[in-house]
Parts: C-alpha cells; sequence; structure tokens
C-alpha cells in the first residue's frame, strides 16, 4: 500500500510537522528549537510508491539555519535540484546541488549503512526530488546483483552529478507537481516519474563510473560553458564564441558536451533557453515574444514548436495559467 504524507504550508511547516510527516528529525532533534518553530515555507511530500521505493518531493524555502543527521540503510538514491540548493554529506562525500544554472543531479549507490547530514540555511529555496530504491527491493526484483554492481561502481571525482536534460527536468517537475491524494490514476503516473528518472540515474552511475578520469576538467568546462549560454543567450550565439569564453577550441567543446552531456552545444543551449522561457512564462506571465527573445529565438513560431516538443504543452496554454489575459503575438 502507498503511504502518502503531503503537507502544503499556510504558511509554514514547523518542528512539530515535520515530526509528524515521518522526518529523521523526531530521532535526532534540533536542538535551540521548539517544537512550533517555523522551520520551512512551501510543500513537503514523502511516499513510499511500494515497498522499497522511497519518494520525497520539496518545493520550500528554508527559514531556519539547522541540521540534521541520520543513517540511510543500504540503497541507490538519486537527487534532482531543479531549483535553489542542496548541502549535505553522503557518507564522507560533500555534496552540493546548486540549480542556479539550470537543473543538476546525482545519483549514489552504498552497500552498507551510512551517515548522510543534511544542511539548511534561512533564506534558501529548495525545489528537489530524492528517490531512494533499497536494497530490499532490488532483492525482492530478484537483481541483488545489480544492486551489488551498482555499489561497485565509482564515479569519476566521487561527485556522480550530471546535467540532466529537458525531458528529465520536466519528469521531476511533474512529480513535484502532483496531488497528494493516493488514487490509481495518481499513483500509476508517480510510479511511472520514479522509475523514469531512476532509469538515466543508473544509466548516468554507469557511464561517470566508465568515464576516463580527464573528465573532471571536463566537467568543469562544460559547468563554464552553460553558464556562459545562460548569461547570453541571444539569437546568433554561436559555439566559437562560447569555446572562446571558455578557453577552448569550437571542436573541443562540441566534443567535450557529448562526452559529459550526451548532447551537442546546440541542443544544450536549446534546453538552457527553454527552461528559461518556461520560468519567465509561469514565474512572471511574460508575453510569448517575450519568452521566446529569452530563450533566443528570433522567429516566435520556431519557439513555440520547440516548446511544445520539449513540455508537451503550448507556452501561451502555460502563460494562460498565470495571467489569463491573451498573449500579443
Amino acid at each position: 500500500m502507498q503511504r502518502h504524507s503531503t503537507l502544503k504550508t499556510d504558511p509554514v511547516l514547523t518542528l512539530s510537522d515535520l515530526i509528524q510527516m515521518g522526518t529523521h528529525l523526531p530521532n535526532h532533534g534540533i536542538r535551540g528549537l521548539r517544537r512550533d518553530a517555523p522551520m520551512l515555507s512551501g510543500k513537503m511530500s514523502l511516499a513510499d510508491a511500494a515497498t522499497g521505493i522511497h519518494i520525497h518531493t520539496s518545493d520550500v524555502t528554508e527559514l531556519e539555519d539547522f541540521e540534521v543527521s541520520f543513517e540511510a540503510a543500504p540503497a541507490l538514491k538519486l537527487m534532482v535540484q531543479v531549483g535553489g540548493e542542496t548541502r549535505c554529506q553522503i557518507g564522507d562525500r560533500k555534496v552540493v546541488l546548486n540549480a542556479a544554472n539550470g537543473p543538476v543531479a546525482a545519483v549514489f549507490a552504498f552497500s552498507d549503512p551510512i551517515t548522510i547530514i543534511r544542511r539548511a540555511s534561512a533564506g534558501t529555496s529548495v525545489r528537489k526530488v530524492v528517490l531512494t530504491l533499497s536494497a530490499d527491493w532490488f532483492k525482492a526484483a530478484g537483481d541483488g546483483d545489480t544492486f551489488r554492481r551498482l555499489c561497485g561502481l565509482k564515479a569519476t571525482g566521487d561527485s556522480g552529478q550530471w546535467t540532466p536534460g529537458v525531458s528529465f527536468e520536466t519528469h521531476a517537475n511533474r512529480l513535484i507537481a502532483l496531488r497528494s491524494d493516493p488514487d490509481a490514476v495518481n499513483t500509476f503516473e508517480q510510479n511511472r516519474l520514479a522509475f523514469a528518472l531512476m532509469e538515466e540515474a543508473v544509466q548516468r552511475l554507469e557511464s561517470l563510473a566508465h568515464a576516463p578520469q580527464g573528465d573532471a576538467a571536463a566537467q568543469r568546462r562544460m559547468e563554464a560553458a552553460t553558464a556562459f549560454i545562460a548569461a547570453n543567450l541571444q539569437p546568433g550565439l554561436t559555439v566559437a564564441q562560447i569555446a572562446r569564453a571558455v578557453g577552448t577550441s569550437p571542436r573541443v567543446l562540441e566534443r567535450t558536451a557529448r562526452q559529459v552531456c550526451g548532447k551537442t552545444i546546440g541542443e544544450i543551449r536549446r534546453d538552457i533557453g527553454l527552461r528559461v522561457a518556461h520560468d519567465a512564462l509561469s514565474l512572471r506571465g511574460v508575453t510569448v515574444a517575450q519568452a521566446a527573445h529569452l530563450a533566443g529565438y528570433s522567429n516566435p513560431s520556431s519557439f513555440t514548436v520547440a516548446f511544445q516538443r520539449s513540455f508537451n504543452v503550448s507556452p501561451s496554454a502555460l502563460r494562460g495559467l498565470v495571467d489569463p489575459s491573451p498573449s500579443d503575438v
């Protein structure tokens, strides 16, 4: 049976609320804070999709500085940061997931119990999905060998991080937005999205583990390239301009993009632009023409086609959810 424990704060989630939801706080406590102390503002969801499958989503703002430490059982754990920042430590790995330049994901597999420390900072926004497949789930599925193999993989630089594409981000956002009521259709969609994310996570863990050791520098090069693209979205932005900004050649940059992200620079530029446009339409209610310009498109029609293909909704329909006034394009 699926367990749901979702709370939309109005306006805040207190320490007592978090304890009632079944977080790890009851076992470790938060020194100096009363049970009615405001901790988070926003929405948090915890659910067991099935035995051994745990889904945690957050779309919150942290209201206090606090630290939580707990012991996690052997599992495959996926963290997807689609907004804001998360700081934690998984065993001896310090993990910082910052989505300032777009979503970032990390995947870890551990065969022994491990200590996880989560650090919160007042004023920090967190929009994320955390999926956990326990060792027991793999055993029940008759696939214990796969779990042991994944635990034996070592990602380049011990980071296990990558920059996901638009479809991956869309799955994560849909998971965050799902209703809390556990009807059959909602449960099916939740499980479908969770397994789609986990499938790519396993593939990425294997590719990171078998990547050449020089990939740490390649990852840094791509982080610099994506940051430059996000800051300079405009029609006509070329691979040569991006390569010059990060101190490499267009050929090396294209090869690095395929190696690290599995995409061309043009595809990465498109994905970043569409994410920027999506946020502008859904959060600020800009016009479709303005969104197209922000995404680096000179032709709104081409922008509309690309947007629809990536998000399964037209820009005008998305904008209508925020501002019912008609678009001026």
